[in-house]
């Protein structure tokens, strides 16, 4: 099925992280979308960004940036 994204589960609050989940996408980077619900959304209460905790969404920033350096710095997409 190589024209078929895939939902991949598990990331952050899960327990899963970038290396466990770069499996699912393919060599161009793609595929894949990663769900990160919970490790997003109650990002101000992780001790990273307890600096974020009164601001909320700067802590959703900040967790969303992290998750994406992480991706690619695990998946093909860092590499393109």
């Amino acid at each position: 099925m190589p024209h078929t994204w895939f939902l991949v589960p598990g990331y952050g609050s899960q327990g899963g992280a970038a290396a466990d989940v770069a499996g699912a996408f393919d060599e161009n980077g793609l595929g894949a979308l990663v769900n990160n619900s919970r490790g997003i959304i109650f990002a101000w209460r992780k001790p990273q960004y307890a600096s974020c905790a009164a601001n909320w969404p700067a802590a959703v920033e900040a967790s969303t940036k992290d998750m994406i350096a992480a991706l690619a710095a695990e998946t093909t997409v860092g590499r393109l």
